[in-house]
């Protein structure tokens, strides 16, 4: 099974931070004909290149289920094509043509202040608070219809928008207005289709190797404590932490579960790489390993060679929002390399302090494949 791992600006959710964006979207189940294609848009008269423009198309025998990182999930049925755009596009989607069914968690997005998702289509505009809904767009209508929660839909001829509750419906035609009904028996089956693309969210231990002891400190289900580096056999999901090259940086994991990484030094310069091994031990099929992180306003975090932070991280009296970044796995275990720098041609005021916090990690989630569900 081929993945997918792309830039999307959505949202994420930790603590009462700001989550800057989600950084990753992760299709993990397929079957038939499943097409992904990702360009950049050229740039013109200087100004600074365009996000990339994520689209995934499904054929005439084709499925795909995709993880929207802490936000839910998306089933795209046969026929369906849909659209993103990173990296700092809001929490959206555009569906060109086809069948979608979308499961949107509520507690991620009240977390976030009611911030919205928005689902376009060729002929609306949705806005939902947390809701399990379909979309369907064939020969010039479309239906939509809500089975949790509820959903603002906009169209030209109601720019006022229309308010779908949960068991209503709605079908949109050219010259014909927009009206809620009761679902039919039919749609309201569809209720079973949610169940069936829902990414398994698993725990996992977070090693730290400590000197050449083979020691580690772990944490766990909330609890800190020192091991051999092994995580008791490997039977557990996990992910591990060690520097790269010469240390700029010292790592340490806190009784909140976070890794931090501290300068060593004063300097006005810094480029550290970081490698995170992931172990899907005693997982079915992991995919993904979901997580947040923050840095020091002035740096530069890369994943893979993808730019997560923004371009410019001015120095603030608040804390750097979190950002929500998606890992693809390739099998049951992976080593991602993360890169922290921060560039000498910063202002003094930006000089690196001995022992300052430059990176924070936090909140570990390794996502697996339901075991007997496929799209």
């Amino acid at each position: 099974m081929r993945r997918l791992l792309c830039i999307l600006g959505l949202f994420g959710s930790v603590r009462a931070q700001e989550v800057a964006r989600v950084t990753g979207v992760e299709t993990f189940a397929r079957s038939g004909g499943v097409f992904v294609t990702t360009r950049q848009p050229p740039s013109t008269g200087g100004i600074k290149p365009k996000p990339e423009i994520i689209e995934i198309v499904t054929g005439k025998d084709g499925a795909a289920s995709v993880a929207l990182g802490a936000m839910g999930s998306v089933k795209m049925e046969a026929n369906t094509h849909i659209r993103m755009s990173s990296p700092t596009a809001p929490q959206s989607l555009e569906m060109l043509k086809g069948k979608l069914f979308l499961n949107i968690d509520s507690a991620e997005l009240k977390k976030r202040q009611n911030t919205e998702f928005k689902l376009r289509t060729p002929a609306a505009l949705l806005a939902v608070k947390g809701t399990s809904f379909f979309a369907s767009a064939q020969s010039g209508t479309e239906t939509l219809g809500v089975h949790e929660g509820a959903a603002m839909v906009q169209t030209p001829s109601s720019r006022a928008g229309v308010l779908l509750q949960k068991g209503q419906a709605s079908v949109n035609a050219p010259g014909q207005p927009l009206l809620p009904k009761a679902m039919s028996a039919d749609e309201q089956a569809m209720d079973k289709q949610y169940a069936s693309f829902t990414p398994v969210k698993n725990d996992v231990a977070l090693l730290l190797t400590t000197g050449s002891s083979g020691m580690a400190s772990r944490y766990y289900q909330g609890a800190l404590t020192t091991v051999d580096g092994t995580a008791n056999g490997g039977a557990e999901p996990s992910v591990s932490f060690s520097l790269n090259g010469a240390s700029t940086c010292s790592l340490a994991l806190k009784e909140s579960g976070e890794v931090h990484a501290r300068s060593l030094q004063s300097t006005t310069a810094l480029n550290q790489s970081i490698s995170l091994s992931v172990s899907g031990a005693a997982v079915s099929k992991p995919f993904a390993v979901r997580f947040y992180f923050r840095s020091r306003p002035g740096s530069r975090v890369t994943v893979n060679g993808k730019i997560m932070t923004p371009g410019e991280q001015k120095p603030t009296a608040q804390p750097p929002p979190w950002i929500d970044c998606l890992i693809g796995l390739s099998g049951g275990f992976n080593t991602a390399e993360l890169t922290l720098a921060i560039e000498a041609s910063k202002a003094s005021s930006q000089k690196v302090k001995e022992g300052e916090t430059l990176l924070e990690l936090a909140d570990f989630v390794l996502l697996s494949e339901p075991v007997l569900n496929k799209p």
